[in-house]
């Protein structure tokens, strides 16, 4: 796969002892879909990896959205506060929309 952009996410709850993290990767493969890499889980341990393939780009974006909604609006769990830890993006490769670009704090 050709990584064109990827995302490194992180929240922590001192109280509980515990980090998690979440990587975001999106890319092409040699047929010409668009794939998104996820993974997930609590800092220093295997976590959960996920993969999404999609024909269009426009259907990529919108997962990327849809985790990252996730990530940072859903207020009802634990792990409500990801900050933004690093990104890779290949800009001349890949656009990336407005309205993702702007649910990244901090970073754009």
């Amino acid at each position: 796969m050709l990584n064109l952009f990827s995302l490194y996410l992180e929240t922590s709850n001192v109280q509980a002892k515990h980090t998690r993290n979440y990587s975001i990767h999106l890319g092409k493969d040699l047929f010409g879909q668009w794939l998104v890499f996820t993974n997930f889980g609590p800092f220093g341990k295997k976590g959960l990896a996920r993969k999404y393939a999609f024909e269009e780009i426009e259907e990529a974006h919108q997962r990327i959205q849809s985790i990252l909604k996730k990530c940072f609006y859903k207020q009802n769990q634990i792990s409500k506060h990801y900050q933004v830890k690093g990104f890779d993006i290949d800009s001349l490769n890949v656009p990336l929309p407005l309205s993702l670009v702007s649910m990244l704090p901090g970073i754009f």
